[in-house]
Protein backbone atom coordinates (compact mmCIF):
# COMPACT_ATOMS: atom_id res chain seq x y z
CA UNK A 1 0.00 0.00 0.00
CA UNK A 2 1.12 3.59 -0.59
CA UNK A 3 0.62 6.40 1.93
CA UNK A 4 1.19 10.01 0.94
CA UNK A 5 4.47 11.01 2.70
CA UNK A 6 3.21 14.39 3.99
CA UNK A 7 -0.37 13.64 5.06
CA UNK A 8 0.23 9.94 5.81
CA UNK A 9 -3.10 9.27 4.12
CA UNK A 10 -3.66 6.20 1.96
CA UNK A 11 -3.73 7.13 -1.72
CA UNK A 12 -7.10 6.06 -3.17
CA UNK A 13 -6.72 6.94 -6.83
CA UNK A 14 -4.54 5.60 -9.62
CA UNK A 15 -1.34 7.62 -9.61
CA UNK A 16 2.38 7.66 -10.41
CA UNK A 17 4.18 8.49 -7.18
CA UNK A 18 7.63 9.03 -5.74
CA UNK A 19 8.51 7.16 -2.57
CA UNK A 20 10.68 8.25 0.34
CA UNK A 21 13.55 6.35 -1.24
CA UNK A 22 13.37 8.50 -4.36
CA UNK A 23 12.08 5.62 -6.50
CA UNK A 24 8.89 5.74 -8.53
CA UNK A 25 5.83 3.51 -8.21
CA UNK A 26 2.37 3.06 -9.69
CA UNK A 27 -0.58 2.73 -7.32
CA UNK A 28 -4.17 1.76 -8.10
CA UNK A 29 -7.44 3.24 -6.85
CA UNK A 30 -7.17 1.22 -3.64
CA UNK A 31 -3.65 2.42 -2.86
CA UNK A 32 -1.97 -0.85 -3.79
CA UNK A 33 1.50 -0.61 -5.32
CA UNK A 34 1.45 -2.30 -8.72
CA UNK A 35 4.07 -4.37 -10.51
CA UNK A 36 4.59 -5.55 -14.09
CA UNK A 37 3.46 -3.67 -17.21
CA UNK A 38 1.21 -0.72 -16.39
CA UNK A 39 -0.44 1.95 -18.55
CA UNK A 40 0.01 5.60 -17.62
CA UNK A 41 -0.69 8.74 -19.64
CA UNK A 42 -0.66 7.04 -23.03
CA UNK A 43 2.45 4.90 -22.53
CA UNK A 44 3.28 1.59 -20.89
CA UNK A 45 5.83 1.25 -18.10
CA UNK A 46 7.46 -1.65 -16.30
CA UNK A 47 7.62 -1.99 -12.52
CA UNK A 48 9.55 -4.83 -10.87
CA UNK A 49 8.15 -7.31 -8.35
CA UNK A 50 8.62 -4.73 -5.58
CA UNK A 51 6.68 -2.12 -7.56
CA UNK A 52 9.76 -0.04 -8.45
CA UNK A 53 9.99 1.54 -11.90
CA UNK A 54 12.80 -0.12 -13.86
CA UNK A 55 15.37 2.44 -15.03
CA UNK A 56 17.69 0.11 -16.91
CA UNK A 57 17.21 -1.03 -20.50
CA UNK A 58 16.15 -4.68 -20.33
CA UNK A 59 14.06 -7.39 -21.96
CA UNK A 60 11.48 -8.41 -19.38
CA UNK A 61 8.68 -10.90 -18.85
CA UNK A 62 5.31 -9.37 -18.04
CA UNK A 63 2.64 -10.52 -15.63
CA UNK A 64 0.93 -12.12 -18.66
CA UNK A 65 3.96 -14.22 -19.57
CA UNK A 66 4.83 -12.16 -22.67
CA UNK A 67 8.15 -10.41 -23.19
CA UNK A 68 8.77 -6.69 -23.76
CA UNK A 69 11.76 -4.41 -24.25
CA UNK A 70 11.95 -1.68 -21.62
CA UNK A 71 13.94 1.51 -22.11
CA UNK A 72 16.24 3.21 -19.61
CA UNK A 73 13.32 5.38 -18.48
CA UNK A 74 11.09 2.38 -17.77
CA UNK A 75 8.93 2.92 -20.84
CA UNK A 76 7.99 -0.14 -22.93
CA UNK A 77 9.61 0.24 -26.36
CA UNK A 78 8.21 -0.23 -29.85
CA UNK A 79 9.50 -0.02 -33.40
CA UNK A 80 13.08 -0.77 -34.47
CA UNK A 81 15.31 -1.24 -31.43
CA UNK A 82 18.88 -2.32 -30.72
CA UNK A 83 19.41 -4.91 -27.99
CA UNK A 84 22.52 -6.96 -27.20
CA UNK A 85 24.26 -6.13 -30.47
CA UNK A 86 21.34 -6.91 -32.81
CA UNK A 87 18.32 -5.11 -34.22
CA UNK A 88 14.78 -6.16 -33.28
CA UNK A 89 11.33 -4.84 -34.19
CA UNK A 90 8.50 -4.47 -31.70
CA UNK A 91 4.96 -3.98 -32.99
CA UNK A 92 3.83 -0.37 -32.31
CA UNK A 93 0.35 -1.58 -31.29
CA UNK A 94 1.05 -4.69 -29.21
CA UNK A 95 4.67 -3.89 -28.26
CA UNK A 96 5.48 -7.56 -28.89
CA UNK A 97 8.54 -8.81 -30.79
CA UNK A 98 7.84 -9.40 -34.48
CA UNK A 99 9.14 -12.64 -36.03
CA UNK A 100 9.19 -14.15 -39.54
CA UNK A 101 8.04 -10.99 -41.25
CA UNK A 102 9.20 -8.29 -43.68
CA UNK A 103 8.81 -4.77 -42.32
CA UNK A 104 9.49 -1.25 -43.59
CA UNK A 105 10.81 1.53 -41.36
CA UNK A 106 11.40 5.05 -42.74
CA UNK A 107 11.37 3.69 -46.28
CA UNK A 108 13.94 0.96 -45.56
CA UNK A 109 12.96 -2.69 -45.94
CA UNK A 110 13.92 -5.17 -43.22
CA UNK A 111 13.30 -8.83 -42.44
CA UNK A 112 12.70 -10.23 -38.96
CA UNK A 113 13.86 -13.87 -38.80
CA UNK A 114 12.37 -16.75 -36.80
CA UNK A 115 13.99 -15.42 -33.61
CA UNK A 116 13.01 -11.82 -34.29
CA UNK A 117 16.50 -10.65 -35.24
CA UNK A 118 16.23 -7.94 -37.89
CA UNK A 119 18.46 -7.29 -40.92
CA UNK A 120 18.02 -5.05 -43.91
CA UNK A 121 16.60 -6.83 -46.91
CA UNK A 122 19.57 -7.49 -49.15
CA UNK A 123 17.47 -7.39 -52.31
CA UNK A 124 16.88 -3.65 -51.96
CA UNK A 125 20.46 -2.97 -53.04
CA UNK A 126 20.60 -2.14 -56.75
CA UNK A 127 23.64 -2.89 -58.85
CA UNK A 128 24.46 -6.41 -57.61
CA UNK A 129 22.76 -9.78 -57.37
CA UNK A 130 24.46 -12.96 -56.13
CA UNK A 131 23.52 -14.68 -59.38
CA UNK A 132 26.29 -12.58 -60.98
CA UNK A 133 29.05 -14.28 -58.99
CA UNK A 134 31.71 -16.11 -60.99
CA UNK A 135 32.70 -19.25 -59.07
CA UNK A 136 35.66 -20.27 -61.27
CA UNK A 137 38.25 -19.63 -58.56
CA UNK A 138 36.28 -20.74 -55.49
CA UNK A 139 38.29 -22.64 -52.89
CA UNK A 140 37.67 -26.37 -52.85
CA UNK A 141 37.10 -28.91 -50.09
CA UNK A 142 39.77 -28.70 -47.42
CA UNK A 143 40.86 -25.24 -48.57
CA UNK A 144 40.31 -22.03 -46.64
CA UNK A 145 38.81 -21.59 -43.19
CA UNK A 146 35.78 -23.50 -41.89
CA UNK A 147 34.96 -20.97 -39.16
CA UNK A 148 31.95 -18.69 -39.48
CA UNK A 149 32.99 -15.05 -39.13
CA UNK A 150 31.46 -12.73 -36.55
CA UNK A 151 29.54 -10.14 -38.62
CA UNK A 152 31.23 -6.94 -37.49
CA UNK A 153 33.09 -5.70 -40.58
CA UNK A 154 33.06 -5.68 -44.37
CA UNK A 155 36.73 -5.14 -45.27
CA UNK A 156 37.70 -3.21 -48.41
CA UNK A 157 40.97 -3.93 -50.24
CA UNK A 158 42.54 -3.36 -53.62
CA UNK A 159 44.95 -5.90 -55.05
CA UNK A 160 48.10 -3.77 -54.83
CA UNK A 161 49.48 -5.00 -58.17
CA UNK A 162 49.01 -3.96 -61.79
CA UNK A 163 46.71 -6.83 -62.65
CA UNK A 164 43.01 -7.50 -62.94
CA UNK A 165 40.40 -9.39 -61.00
CA UNK A 166 40.54 -12.85 -62.58
CA UNK A 167 44.33 -12.98 -62.36
CA UNK A 168 44.23 -12.10 -58.67
CA UNK A 169 41.37 -14.48 -57.92
CA UNK A 170 43.43 -17.23 -59.57
CA UNK A 171 46.46 -16.25 -57.49
CA UNK A 172 44.46 -16.35 -54.25
CA UNK A 173 42.97 -19.70 -55.20
CA UNK A 174 46.43 -21.17 -55.80
CA UNK A 175 48.00 -19.56 -52.71
CA UNK A 176 45.09 -19.72 -50.30
CA UNK A 177 47.24 -20.88 -47.37
CA UNK A 178 49.10 -17.56 -47.52
CA UNK A 179 46.16 -15.23 -48.16
CA UNK A 180 42.63 -15.30 -49.51
CA UNK A 181 39.65 -12.96 -49.55
CA UNK A 182 35.97 -13.44 -50.26
CA UNK A 183 35.65 -11.61 -53.58
CA UNK A 184 37.79 -10.00 -56.23
CA UNK A 185 35.91 -7.42 -58.32
CA UNK A 186 37.09 -6.07 -61.67
CA UNK A 187 37.66 -6.87 -65.35
CA UNK A 188 34.60 -4.85 -66.31
CA UNK A 189 32.44 -5.24 -63.21
CA UNK A 190 32.82 -8.99 -62.71
CA UNK A 191 32.64 -10.52 -59.24
CA UNK A 192 34.88 -13.53 -58.62
CA UNK A 193 34.33 -15.56 -55.44
CA UNK A 194 37.36 -17.14 -53.76
CA UNK A 195 36.19 -17.82 -50.19
CA UNK A 196 32.50 -18.33 -49.45
CA UNK A 197 30.69 -15.34 -47.88
CA UNK A 198 30.11 -15.73 -44.16
CA UNK A 199 33.32 -17.62 -43.48
CA UNK A 200 36.65 -16.34 -42.19
CA UNK A 201 39.02 -15.40 -45.00
CA UNK A 202 42.68 -14.47 -44.66
CA UNK A 203 43.22 -10.96 -45.95
CA UNK A 204 43.40 -8.71 -42.90
CA UNK A 205 45.25 -10.44 -40.04
CA UNK A 206 43.53 -9.86 -36.67
CA UNK A 207 40.35 -8.58 -38.33
CA UNK A 208 39.76 -11.84 -40.22
CA UNK A 209 37.49 -13.53 -37.63
CA UNK A 210 35.20 -10.49 -37.59
CA UNK A 211 34.66 -10.07 -41.34
CA UNK A 212 32.17 -12.32 -43.16
CA UNK A 213 33.16 -10.58 -46.41
CA UNK A 214 36.46 -9.11 -47.63
CA UNK A 215 36.52 -7.53 -51.09
CA UNK A 216 39.50 -6.90 -53.39
CA UNK A 217 39.39 -4.58 -56.40
CA UNK A 218 41.48 -5.39 -59.45
CA UNK A 219 43.39 -2.58 -61.12
CA UNK A 220 43.01 -1.07 -64.59
CA UNK A 221 44.31 1.85 -66.67
CA UNK A 222 41.04 2.05 -68.61
CA UNK A 223 38.67 4.74 -67.35
CA UNK A 224 35.43 3.15 -68.58
CA UNK A 225 36.41 -0.14 -66.97
CA UNK A 226 37.32 1.59 -63.72
CA UNK A 227 33.85 3.16 -63.53
CA UNK A 228 32.27 -0.29 -63.98
CA UNK A 229 34.59 -1.95 -61.49
CA UNK A 230 34.24 0.73 -58.83
CA UNK A 231 30.42 0.81 -59.06
CA UNK A 232 30.23 -2.99 -58.72
CA UNK A 233 32.72 -2.98 -55.83
CA UNK A 234 30.56 -0.50 -53.93
CA UNK A 235 27.38 -2.44 -54.75
CA UNK A 236 28.87 -5.71 -53.45
CA UNK A 237 30.00 -4.01 -50.23
CA UNK A 238 26.58 -2.47 -49.63
CA UNK A 239 24.75 -5.67 -50.49
CA UNK A 240 26.64 -7.72 -47.93
CA UNK A 241 26.54 -4.93 -45.36
CA UNK A 242 22.76 -5.08 -45.60
CA UNK A 243 22.73 -8.87 -45.63
CA UNK A 244 24.73 -9.16 -42.40
CA UNK A 245 23.19 -6.14 -40.68
CA UNK A 246 26.47 -4.18 -40.77
CA UNK A 247 26.20 -0.36 -40.97
CA UNK A 248 27.23 1.18 -44.30
CA UNK A 249 29.67 3.53 -42.62
CA UNK A 250 33.35 3.68 -43.53
CA UNK A 251 36.23 3.52 -41.03
CA UNK A 252 34.16 4.84 -38.13
CA UNK A 253 35.23 4.22 -34.54
CA UNK A 254 37.73 1.78 -33.13
CA UNK A 255 37.85 -1.97 -32.66
CA UNK A 256 34.37 -3.37 -32.10
CA UNK A 257 32.58 -0.55 -33.95
CA UNK A 258 30.65 -2.30 -36.69
CA UNK A 259 30.84 -1.03 -40.24
CA UNK A 260 32.69 -1.17 -43.52
CA UNK A 261 36.45 -0.87 -42.96
CA UNK A 262 39.37 -0.19 -45.27
CA UNK A 263 42.51 -2.29 -44.95
CA UNK A 264 44.15 0.93 -43.76
CA UNK A 265 41.70 1.08 -40.85
CA UNK A 266 42.66 -2.49 -39.93
CA UNK A 267 46.36 -1.52 -39.94
CA UNK A 268 45.76 1.53 -37.78
CA UNK A 269 43.42 -0.14 -35.30
CA UNK A 270 44.35 -3.82 -35.20
CA UNK A 271 47.41 -5.12 -37.05
CA UNK A 272 49.40 -4.89 -40.27
CA UNK A 273 50.82 -2.11 -42.41
CA UNK A 274 48.60 -2.06 -45.53
CA UNK A 275 47.09 1.27 -46.55
CA UNK A 276 44.70 0.20 -49.31
CA UNK A 277 42.46 0.97 -51.05
CA UNK A 278 42.99 4.73 -50.79
CA UNK A 279 46.12 5.09 -52.91
CA UNK A 280 44.68 3.37 -55.97
CA UNK A 281 41.38 5.25 -55.66
CA UNK A 282 43.23 8.57 -55.41
CA UNK A 283 44.99 7.80 -58.70
CA UNK A 284 41.54 7.90 -60.33
CA UNK A 285 40.30 10.95 -58.41
CA UNK A 286 38.26 9.09 -55.77
CA UNK A 287 38.77 10.89 -52.45
CA UNK A 288 38.19 9.40 -49.01
CA UNK A 289 35.05 11.55 -48.72
CA UNK A 290 33.78 10.21 -52.05
CA UNK A 291 34.35 6.62 -50.99
CA UNK A 292 32.65 7.26 -47.65
CA UNK A 293 29.65 8.81 -49.41
CA UNK A 294 29.34 5.99 -51.92
CA UNK A 295 29.56 3.25 -49.28
CA UNK A 296 26.86 4.99 -47.28
CA UNK A 297 24.54 5.99 -50.12
CA UNK A 298 25.43 3.97 -53.20
CA UNK A 299 26.93 5.21 -56.45
CA UNK A 300 25.42 7.99 -58.53
CA UNK A 301 27.01 7.27 -61.91
CA UNK A 302 26.52 10.81 -63.20
CA UNK A 303 28.22 12.27 -60.13
CA UNK A 304 30.95 9.62 -60.23
CA UNK A 305 31.65 10.37 -63.88
CA UNK A 306 32.15 14.03 -63.00
CA UNK A 307 34.90 13.33 -60.42
CA UNK A 308 36.87 10.46 -61.96
CA UNK A 309 39.94 11.65 -63.84
CA UNK A 310 40.07 11.38 -67.61
CA UNK A 311 43.06 9.12 -67.15
CA UNK A 312 44.73 7.49 -64.22
CA UNK A 313 47.45 9.56 -62.54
Amino acid sequence: MYFEPTTKQLIKHRDYVKGQDGKYHMVDKDGRVLSGIQEWQGSYWYFDKDGVLITKRNYVKSQWGMWYLVGSDGRVQSGLQEWQGSLWYFDPTTYLLVKNKDITVDGVSYHADKDGRVTKNANQETGFDPSEINWTYELGAGEGDSRLAIPDYIILHEVGAESGAAANASYLKNNWATANTTFVVGDGGQVFCVSDPGYVSWGALDANPYAPVQIELGRTWNRAQFLQDYAKYIAVARYYSNYYGIPTTLDDGGVGTKGDKSHRWVSRNMSGDHQDPYGYFASWGISEDQLTHDINNGVDMNQLNSVVYSQRQ
